[in-house]
């Protein structure tokens, strides 16, 4: 790339704030940051680049007057907020000297910091207080300042005598090498490292960060990117062509964050780690999001480490154009991937440095394989990177080339021993290793591990003459000192977490060294990857069922009890006493991250009771989590989301009171034969079916399909073609497509589409909703049950002619039963539905379906429906789901398979979906009535599950039939088993749940299909499976 286009002659501009000022004046009026008050606020809020002019310039006057910064070199230490992005443009207009302290180094590290670079000045937010009067007590004439919150709703007018302060400097001739900030390394050397970014890089490297996002139109960028972190510079890079940064809602940021901001802000492009991104994927493979947001993303881009191919692959195949950059503080970006969103390599990336500035040189690891070195007195080198006699900075990355497309290049690895983690995190392991080994001599070799993983962890060999004197209890005390010793100067994503993530191996095994004696990385994680692998499942995966043969005590679930078990826990896990930590503040405000998160989630599962893998997150108080863990041992549930589940029923009935009076006249039947029906879900599995069978049933007249996004025909097509339905059917003249967003009032249909269905439609079909095993009842409520009450009442019709409503609820609803359960409305106690919010948002439906029946005249009825397989015709079956994965990650991967003695009452898609058509089409002149209109949409002829596991067999898979618990047991221990990631599920399965059994025989006199069912069968099974080879699920 020998052309580089600079947005700003750099002759003119000689300091970020001069570039800062003509950037003011050209884009004065448009939006330059987006930002929530409150993260549940729908619509953000804006600032223009004049206004942040003006707040920044006074807060500067503020600064200055009451600190005299000017020019001074000084420390900021603050969370990632609004905040942080005005401060640093206030510092920026009183030229000072800014080193951004990251929260996750020790305090020694900032003290090392703060002495290595003369810096005596620590601006520091609230919460930071004690940290930064910690480490200003070490630091000779030291002084620290609070950085007073900035209120941004204040008069945008600027203070008098605020703007002489900076003009002066921009007018002034200031030479282009004066240091502007300082970024830290991630302490991968131990100690972090400074890195000093003059006026003259900051230029270039912000006309690269512009180059970048200029190929999207109008760039709105979510950035989850930390501000203290090279990648926050994009905070100044998007302002050179006007764009807007978009703060998330939530810091620190999760998947769902993702798509909540994108949906919130409308944001096009956008900044993250490869981490949140697999995140991501994971939501959409459960369909637990909603997939319509990321197609508005032009240009994704993340860094700082790998993005697994297959989560890459499921965000390219939604819609989203994600791709790689690659860069670092020495050099910033560096490298980036083909922004064309037409091109479908995310990986392989284009040096976009000026050739003049870099070479590819040869390596030891072969001809092809380089190593990237910028040369000397490159514009793009920070002041302090050059790490060779010659003044040449190297990289010590090394790349391979595309072997198809010229100018591309792989990145292979690391020249040296630094681990890139998964949160994009860098540790050097030798000097932790090297402080583990020097503390004891029990200790002869240790191995830190952590690359491409979100913790780090160790495995320990023992001298066996040191050991043979000494007790089990002993020698465990040695390593958790040396493991501390290790930790001690450590930034604390590089921190390892005792016992939890220390492997002490037998005495007979040794880590593998090399030649020279010198421990061997790869191979002592590849020979001891069984270790590893069990290590990291039970830290992130840690269940009550691992304790259990541990002895330890279990705490009385008394509030009083628990709240101050919580309190000296996070204590310790944060390093304050225990009357420091606030019950009722939030623990991640506190100073917990994510990591501490797992271990206090694994403490409570270990001293209390089982809690999800994101309780911690869910509940993130210590009030909270003590209300949530005193609950009622015997049913083992949450008494809370039951209170939940009553409230949100009570609010849509009293909304339900308040928006539909009650009818002055009795529902009127219409003529069947002339329907017109609102169908909803229709790309899912069942919907499309459903809406297949609707466009051949003659008996209907028209189709209302309500398809989420703007290109519904395009969705419904994608839904028939990868189920092998005919998409002919789709062209069908009584088909007509609107795009919908049922969270919004009138469903977000304009008010033509609106009165259209009005007039017209006869009876709804309601299949849409989000399923997620892992979210709280409320995460239900805004798109599904909101949802459903919007759809009410369009049904509803103003209580004049009102709709036919069938809604698909599921036997989730109803799974907490015992014995069997009859095709009648559900009892009042919620705890009858599966402790799950998506099984206790589906008794919320049934309960408002049974209300409005009763009260507002709607023609209500539930379709329940249970586990479906592939449909007679395709053998299609979601290849994501519990069974699919189990017999691929059991019969084809394991060769094994579980004994049970379960019957399967699993019903074909295609059958299912036309039950439901014969129950809407045959009920269309019944009246009203809650008790008549439940129906059971399962398999009336039951199989047992030994016939299943022999209609494999049938098919030629050859497994072995072993016990649950060894099943599970092998499963647990290779997370590479398609099947690992449900393992939860698998381990209610076929640990013996005891299902009720749901009685058809109400459904099966109105569906002839639903009583014609057929059993499963090894023709039925054998379809399945040459569906599933055929997508590559065996693969």
């Amino acid at each position: 790339m020998d052309e580089f286009k600079f947005k700003y002659p750099l002759d003119q501009y000689h300091t970020v704030n001069q570039l800062f000022a003509a950037i003011t004046e050209k884009f004065s009026s448009s939006t330059y940051i987006q930002y929530w008050k409150d993260p549940d606020d729908e619509h953000p809020c804006s600032l223009t680049y004049r206004e942040v002019d003006i707040i920044t310039s006074n807060l500067a006057h503020r600064l200055q007057n009451q600190y005299d910064l000017q020019g001074q070199a000084l420390a900021y230490l603050a969370d990632n907020s609004l905040q942080y992005g005005l401060y640093l443009l206030a510092f920026v207009k009183l030229e000072c000297r800014v080193m951004l302290l990251s929260p996750k180094n020790s305090e020694t590290a900032m003290v090392d910091l703060m002495k290595r670079t003369d810096t005596k000045f620590l601006v520091h937010n609230k919460r930071f207080a004690k940290e930064s009067s910690s480490v200003i007590d070490q630091i000779d004439g030291g002084t620290t300042f609070l950085a007073f919150d900035v209120d941004t709703e204040e008069t945008k007018e600027l203070d008098n005598g605020a703007q002489s302060i900076w003009l002066t400097e921009r007018n002034s001739e200031v030479k282009s090498e004066k240091i502007a900030f300082i970024i830290h390394s991630s302490g991968t050397t131990g100690f972090p490292k400074p890195i000093y970014l003059s006026n003259r890089y900051m230029l270039h490297m912000l006309n690269n960060y512009a180059n970048l996002l200029d190929v999207v139109e109008s760039p709105k960028l979510l950035s989850l990117a930390p501000m203290y972190h090279i990648m926050g510079a994009i905070f100044f890079g998007i302002a050179l062509i006007g764009g807007t940064y978009v703060f998330p809602t939530n810091f620190p940021p999760l998947a769902t964050t993702i798509t909540d901001s994108l949906r919130k802000s409308q944001a096009n492009s956008m900044m993250v780690a490869p981490i949140l991104l697999e995140q991501l994927a994971q939501l959409i493979q459960m369909d637990a999001t909603d997939v319509d947001v990321l197609k508005n993303v032009k240009l994704a881009f993340f860094g700082g480490a790998p993005l697994q191919q297959q989560a890459g692959n499921i965000l390219m195949d939604h819609g989203m154009n994600i791709k790689s950059s690659y860069g670092s503080t020495e050099m910033g970006l560096a490298a980036t991937a083909d922004p064309d969103a037409n091109c479908k390599e995310f990986t392989p990336m284009k040096i976009v440095l000026p050739s003049k500035h870099y070479v590819m040189e040869d390596t030891d690891y072969g001809s092809e394989i380089k190593q990237l070195i910028i040369l000397p007195n490159s514009p793009f080198m920070a002041t302090n990177a050059s790490n060779r006699p010659d003044g040449s900075y190297a990289t010590n990355d090394v790349w391979t080339p595309h072997p198809s497309k010229p100018g591309y290049w792989f990145i292979s690895g690391r020249a040296d021993d630094t681990l890139i983690m998964s949160n994009g995190e860098k540790t050097n392991p030798v000097p932790m290793e090297a402080a583990m080994r020097n503390s004891n001599a029990l200790i002869e070799q240790c191995a830190v591990i952590g690359q491409s993983r979100a913790a780090t962890s160790v495995l320990v060999q023992l001298n066996v003459k040191e050991a043979m004197g000494k007790d089990i209890y002993d020698m465990l005390s040695i390593v958790e000192a040396a493991v501390d010793k290790a930790n001690r100067d450590a930034p604390a994503h590089s921190k390892i977490i005792f016992p939890d993530m220390v492997k002490v191996l037998p005495l007979i095994e040794k880590l593998p060294v090399t030649d020279k004696g010198t421990l061997s990385r790869k191979k002592a994680e590849k020979q001891y990857g069984h270790y590893l692998e069990v290590m990291y499942d039970n830290f992130f995966n840690q269940s009550s069922e691992l304790q259990q043969d541990k002895g330890d005590t279990k705490l009385p679930l008394e509030p009083t009890v628990i709240s101050d078990f919580l309190k000296t826990t996070i204590a310790k896990l944060i390093k304050v006493k225990p009357s420091e930590v606030n019950t009722t503040m939030n623990v991640f405000d506190q100073g917990l991250d994510s990591l501490l998160a797992v271990q206090l989630r694994n403490s409570i599962v270990k001293f209390t009771k089982n809690v999800p893998t994101n309780f911690v997150f869910q509940n993130s108080t210590i009030k909270d989590m003590t209300q949530a863990i005193c609950q009622d041992l015997e049913t083992d549930v949450v008494e809370a989301s039951y209170q939940a589940t009553r409230g949100l029923l009570s609010k849509y009935i009293k909304l339900i009171d308040e928006q539909m009076p009650r009818p002055t006249r009795s529902y009127q039947t219409k003529n069947r034969g002339d329907d017109v029906v609102v169908l909803t879900g229709a790309t899912g599995s069942l919907g499309a079916l459903v809406l297949q069978a609707m466009l051949q049933n003659k008996s209907i007249r028209k189709v209302y399909a309500l398809v989420r996004g703007k290109d519904g025909r395009d969705r419904l097509k994608k839904a028939f073609s990868s189920r092998a339905l005919d998409t002919r059917l789709l062209k069908s003249a009584k088909l007509q497509v609107y795009p919908f967003d049922q969270a919004k009032k009138c469903l977000g249909l304009d008010r033509q589409q609106y009165r259209s269905i009005q007039t017209e439609a006869t009876v709804i079909c309601h299949c849409a909703w989000m399923l997620d095993f892992l979210q709280p009842v409320t995460y239900y409520e805004k798109e599904c049950i909101n949802g459903l009450f919007n759809l009410l009442q369009l049904a509803y019709n103003g209580g004049n002619n009102s709709m036919r409503f069938h809604f698909i609820s599921s036997v989730s609803a109803s799974m907490a039963m015992k014995g069997e359960v009859f095709e009648q409305p559900l009892p009042d106690d919620p705890s009858c539905a599966a402790p799950m919010g998506y099984a206790q948002s589906k008794f919320i439906a049934e309960h408002l379906m049974r209300y409005v029946t009763q009260n507002k005249g709607i023609q209500g009825y539930v379709e329940r429906v249970g586990q479906m397989s592939g449909d007679t015709v395709n053998g299609y079956w979601n290849p994501q789901e519990q069974y699919p994965l189990m017999v691929a990650g059991g019969a084809v991967y394991m060769k094994k398979m579980p004994i049970m003695n379960s019957e399967i009452d699993w019903i074909p898609l295609d059958y299912s979906a036309a039950a439901i058509l014969e129950i809407i089409m045959n009920t269309a002149n019944d009246a009203p009535s809650p008790t008549g209109s439940i129906f059971h949409i399962v398999n009336p002829n039951r199989v047992t599950w030994m016939d299943f596991l022999e209609a494999l067999h049938a098919n030629g898979l050859k497994f072995s039939h072993v016990s649950p618990e060894e099943w599970i047991n092998e499963l647990s221990e290779d997370d590479r088993n398609p099947a690992f990631k449900l393992i939860s599920f698998y381990q209610d399965v076929v640990g013996g749940m005891e299902l009720p059994v749901w009685v058809t025989s109400k459904t099966q006199s109105v569906s002839r299909k639903l009583k014609a069912t057929p059993q499963l069968d090894a023709a039925l099974v054998g379809k399945c499976l040459q569906n599933w080879k055929r997508i590559g699920l065996f693969n």
